[in-house]
């Protein structure tokens, strides 16, 4: 690899909920001086004692910056967390790629955080309510997700730890959601990117489900084997509702019919609040202490 003929090489540690696949899909491929790679320029493998991670695509020595972005960088592979060995797996492995890379992060309220996931859960195939999962242990017996995941202390310090403090930008994805377009203009100048902002797509790519269309993906979801765990199925009838997928379920989530947005009580209720507050606000005051991030006050993250 050619690594040297790079100025600047980035690496996106792509959250999910925090905006990745809109920088994905209208913000980074639009960049004049920089080649942006993605997970599946990757050949990899997690599996205990056969692990590899290696880049298959070309490189293009003609840019200046190079982007690596990805949602699995923050830990999660296929909705597992498996006690946190999928982060040291791609964090180490991509340090070994691109020791002198910087690092972006955004990170969100966990809370909402945690409700806007569950229309994910919901267009992937599950069954149950947030709720239910909570009271059955699911939320937190480090298979399908864990609370740890969403500890941005810990990956922050493990990645500096990699990576250097100074070469790691953390970024509070509440301040894109408020004025997306002065974000990206700052965003830009920061990182010197060539890329004219007038012709940025700044409309929401992923907007949580409406309360009636949530309720007919669950009934939907009973009648699909595959699909992230857990889940419940009745009979396996997977061509019964195979219009009903992300790209339909973006488009048709906007008719009114559907009524409104689920909001964050609806989807956690007042215990697994409650639960998540606590479990987040001693890492959260050690983010304001040890790293400056004082605008997580101003977006009420828990405390």
């Amino acid at each position: 690899m050619e690594l040297s003929s790079f100025k600047n090489i980035y690496i996106h540690i792509g959250y999910p909920k925090t905006g990745t696949t809109w920088f994905k899909k209208y913000y980074y491929p639009n960049i004049s001086n920089a080649q942006i790679l993605y997970i599946d320029d990757f050949e990899y493998s997690a599996v205990p004692n056969n692990e590899y991670f290696i880049l298959k695509s070309k490189l293009e020595t003609n840019k200046e910056n190079l982007i690596i972005v990805s949602h699995k960088f923050s830990g999660l592979e296929n909705f597992k967390w498996d006690n946190g060995y999928f982060r040291f797996f791609f964090i180490s492995n991509i340090y070994k790629l691109f020791p002198t890379a910087k690092v972006i992060l955004f990170i969100r309220n966990q809370t909402d955080f945690i409700a806007s996931a569950y229309s994910s859960y919901l267009t992937h195939g599950g069954t149950y309510t947030f709720k239910q999962l909570f009271k059955k242990g699911k939320l937190s017996d480090g298979r399908m997700f864990s609370f740890e995941y969403l500890n941005y202390f810990e990956l922050i310090k493990t990645y500096s730890d990699y990576f250097g403090t100074s070469n790691l930008s953390v970024f509070i994805y509440e301040d894109f959601l408020n004025n997306n377009k002065a974000f990206i203009n700052n965003f830009t100048e920061k990182f010197k990117f060539n890329i004219n902002v007038n012709y940025i797509v700044f409309s929401k790519y992923n907007e949580k489900l409406k309360v009636h269309l949530a309720t007919f993906y669950r009934f939907s979801n009973y009648f699909k084997k595959k699909g992230v765990q857990p889940k419940i199925c009745v009979i396996n009838l997977p061509w019964l509702f195979k219009w009903l997928n992300k790209t339909s379920s973006i488009k048709i989530n906007k008719y009114k019919i559907w009524g409104k947005y689920l909001d964050n009580n609806e989807i956690l209720g007042t215990e697994l609040i409650n639960y998540i507050e606590n479990y987040y606000k001693e890492s959260n005051k050690k983010l304001i202490k040890d790293y400056n991030l004082n605008a997580i006050t101003k977006y009420k993250y828990p405390i």
